[in-house]
């Protein structure tokens, strides 16, 4: 069921998005201690609707960028 998959997902997509919020200095928006105009996602779980819906959630501010070629995306 849907239900069980995003359970699945979410035990992947809660950590990196609290490792993402105290890398940017905390969870309110307006203090982040870091200017960050982007996300780099690369990768295939990157592609996720799920991880981008909730990076978008958690991140309104900061726009989530994909690229399928992981190797060019780092190196950009």
């Amino acid at each position: 069921p849907p239900e069980t998959m995003e359970d699945l997902f979410e035990t992947v997509v809660s950590p990196l998005v609290a490792k993402v919020t105290s890398l940017l200095g905390g969870p309110d928006p307006s203090a982040h201690r870091r200017v960050v105009d982007e996300i780099l996602m690369f990768g295939g779980f990157s592609q996720s609707p799920y991880l981008i819906n909730r990076m978008c959630e958690a991140f309104p501010t900061v726009a989530p960028r994909l690229d399928p070629r992981a190797a060019i995306a780092v190196l950009m």
